[in-house]
């Protein structure tokens, strides 16, 4: 059963484990990794928004944070640690957003980047490519009222 709750500042370091093992690869190949750089980022992150943390059978396995900016709802930071992952847990967490997003009748936001597989869970669940660039690649879901 998932369930979701506030961060609490005792996740932060846990939560960025999560995100540098699923970001690596793409940050790596687009930026170079610094991990002063990468933790400087990741906590200045955490304050601007702080993140939900999802829970799988009372056991925390990944986080996301929605930010508005400029009046668009973005869905970000989506991590699933790498012993959860695989397991349907992202496509429900997916699937609790557009639902919500229905009922409040607003579009839903994000970008992933280039060549990251999740892209296709996102295409699944009816978010449409919007533009992309050399890093990005944008999409959203354009919710239809209930």
């Amino acid at each position: 059963m998932i369930t979701y709750r506030c961060a609490k500042s005792s996740d932060l370091k846990w939560a960025y484990a999560i995100k540098s093992d699923a970001e690596f690869h793409f940050v790596s190949e687009h930026f170079g990794w610094d991990s002063g750089f990468q933790e400087t980022l990741h906590e200045q992150e955490w304050t601007r928004t702080r993140p939900t943390i999802i829970e799988y059978n009372g056991n925390r396995v990944g986080f996301f944070s929605i930010e508005n900016e400029d009046g668009k709802d973005f869905f970000r930071r989506f991590f699933i640690s790498r012993e959860y992952r695989n397991l349907g847990i992202g496509s429900e967490v997916v699937e609790d957003l557009i639902s919500r997003y229905k009922v409040i009748n607003k579009t839903l936001w994000l970008a992933v980047f280039i060549g990251n597989p999740a892209k296709q869970l996102y295409l699944r669940f009816g978010f449409k490519e919007v533009r992309a660039t050399d890093k990005y690649e944008y999409m959203c879901y354009v919710a239809e009222p209930m």
